[in-house]
């Protein structure tokens, strides 16, 4: 009954006391297990739920539940698996076959979705959010019309849920129907008059109406509702712009690009604003009033975890590595990040510096990308003089550059069968472990070695050298959120490159552009078919004199190598490379080179060429 009427935790704390006497009480656990997902932690709800299920792996709603836990951890293929023993165990269970759908959804795996949810509807044939899900991954899938009637068949269902009409017209307006659509927001307000995103999306619709009045007369709606709706001042600018009274366009559109801080004015007890605002900041590189915005966020929400993440970014940029380091650790909770979605969950315990190594195995092993795994693979020979056997895990592109790290016992592929081991440790939390603070960190002039065969392989293809040798990178992996600010365009760069080097692309994937570009310009030689993985990488980087990249995973490389390294950096540069100083705290064979203003590699590029004029 607790439970049943909402008293999660008397519930939780009556289902503890039933372990208390009898620990292997399945349907406690399972039972806690469900409270932890209802309160929002997922990861507890994953060891109660997991704990259930080592009683009877049979019981098809704990597989279920335990499915719910991992999805909203990001986990997706572990939540399929268990959605999948679910359905094995009961062949009718609807909400699993719903739940498949919302991964495949959330995967972007939209044929698949909606077979899952038509299978769910099969069997549950009023299931209403298995047809708006499906109407929504009708919509993604861009079967507009289909998802329409889906849309029609969950307000046949309930037709009092505005969310869904609202939902229902905006796929009219894909699909220019803008009749249909204003009806559909019209039928979202009735249910809802405060409802400020169909009162937005109405003002659209009329708009493709061409009436102008009464759209500017919707998103002034909107507004009154929420004084800080950017959308609304966005297209009301547009509006305003379709009747040339540029002036008030214009102001719209500086409100919406306000909008943020005047919602902080506004409702002070807001944190995503202090957020977003903190966000705002960090990208124009002011520091200072971005983590006192973060900080203002976590003292309404102590558990923001965004905010709490992004601080960390924030701390270690301006190199408070204490408050850094610590608020590192929330990287596991941020659900927007790799490190959530690829969460690793081990029976040997973590190691943070507290416990003994000396004769114990750890596994250090790489979390995020090839450069972070590059940079902190360093601390290897660190945990192994604390008398640990130290096996690594690592990307398989890496195995073959970091195989003879000094400290290092064993090296093993991210994917292959681990060994036995006491503790473990991922790369990132090294830092912490150690307490690593600006006058500790374990700068190595050279870490990383490249193969000798391969390094004379290379110094037989590049034949005789009758100039100095550059290795050059304009852009990073175009995955990377922050791609688009670290890279360079190649025709940018192409002018600021002297005669008096041989150029070197350390590119292994080229885009069409490029390559033709490359094949119009043969003073940079292009080696993308022979560079397999980093050891490839290395050995030509070995054969080189000087190195010129973008923030990229070959900064990391030729810098372990110890070889010479001017890095370009963007206005407001990832943490590790700090603010404002030409060198780095972690590697010394690197120069730095920072844009003075956003987006401004002109500066940055005349003074690389007067520097290459000077060097060589």
């Amino acid at each position: 009954m607790l439970h049943e009427n909402g008293n999660l935790t008397e519930a939780k704390d009556f289902y503890k006391k039933i372990l208390e006497i009898k620990p292997d009480h399945c349907e406690a656990l399972q039972l806690i297990g469900t409270i932890e997902i209802q309160t929002g932690n997922y990861a507890r709800a994953v060891d109660a739920l997991t704990n259930a299920l080592q009683i009877d792996p049979k019981h098809a709603l704990t597989q279920n539940n335990l499915g719910v836990a991992l999805e909203s951890l990001k986990q997706f293929d572990a939540a399929m698996a268990c959605y999948n023993r679910a359905i094995g165990l009961l062949p009718d269970y609807a909400e699993a076959y719903f739940n498949c759908g919302n991964v495949f959804r959330e995967q972007q795996q939209y044929d698949e979705a909606i077979k899952s949810y038509n299978q769910a509807i099969g069997f549950v044939p009023n299931y209403l959010m298995a047809y708006y899900n499906r109407a929504l991954a009708l919509y993604k899938q861009g079967e507009l019309q289909a998802a329409i009637v889906s849309f029609d068949k969950a307000i046949a269902i309930n037709p009092n849920y505005e969310l869904f009409h609202n939902d229902r017209g905006v796929t009219f307006l894909n699909l220019k129907k803008f009749n249909e659509a204003l009806s559909s927001f019209d039928k979202a307000i009735e249910l809802n008059p405060n409802y400020e995103v169909a009162y937005s999306n109405r003002g659209k619709a009329l708009l493709e109406l061409n009436n102008i009045k009464e759209a500017i007369e919707s998103f002034d709606k909107a507004i009154s509702i929420n004084s800080t709706y950017a959308d609304a001042y966005y297209h009301r600018g547009k509006a305003y712009q379709n009747l040339r009274n540029f002036e008030v366009a214009i102001d719209s559109y500086e409100k919406a690009i306000a909008s943020l801080d005047n919602l902080a004015r506004v409702d002070p007890s807001f944190s995503p604003v202090y957020y977003w605002h903190g966000v705002a900041h960090h990208h124009l590189r002011k520091i200072a009033t971005a983590i006192e915005s973060y900080e203002k966020a976590i003292r309404v929400t102590p558990n923001y975890i965004e905010a709490l993440h992004d601080s960390a970014l924030a701390y270690l940029l301006i190199g408070d590595f204490d408050k850094g380091w610590t608020r590192m650790e929330w990287r596991w909770e941020h659900m927007n990040l790799s490190t959530f979605k690829d969460r690793r969950y081990f029976n040997e315990p973590l190691w943070l510096g507290n416990e003994s190594l000396e004769g114990k195995t750890i596994l250090l092993y790489a979390e995020q990308g090839f450069g972070d795994t590059i940079m902190f693979s360093r601390y290897a020979k660190l945990v192994s003089d604390l008398g640990a056997k130290v096996i690594l895990e690592v990307q398989p592109q890496l195995v073959g550059l970091l195989r003879n790290l000094e400290g290092v016992s064993q090296i093993v592929a991210k994917g292959d069968i681990l060994p036995k081991f006491d503790y473990q440790t991922p790369l990132l939390s090294l830092p912490l472990a150690f307490r690593t603070d600006k006058n500790s960190i374990p700068r190595f002039t050279k870490y990383a070695h490249a193969n000798p065969n391969k390094v004379a392989e290379w110094n037989t293809k590049l034949s005789e050298k009758l100039k100095p040798r550059v290795g050059l990178v304009w852009s990073g992996s175009e995955i990377n959120t922050h791609d688009a600010s670290r890279s360079i365009q190649l025709n940018q760069l192409i002018p600021y490159l002297t005669t008096s080097a041989s150029w070197i692309s350390l590119k292994n994937e080229l885009s069409e552009v490029n390559k033709s570009i490359l094949h119009n310009n043969p003073l940079i030689l292009d080696f993308a078919d022979d560079l397999h993985d980093f050891s490839d990488t290395a050995a030509l980087i070995e054969c080189l004199d000087l190195i010129i990249t973008v923030d990229t995973s070959v900064a990391h490389l030729s810098a372990a190598l110890g070889k010479e390294t001017w890095v370009l950096l963007p206005h407001t540069p990832d943490w590790r490379w700090q603010l404002d100083r030409v060198d780095s705290p972690w590697y010394p064979s690197i120069k730095l080179y920072r844009q003075p203003s956003i987006d401004d590699w002109t500066n940055v590029l005349e003074k690389v060429k007067v520097d290459l004029i000077a060097r060589f």
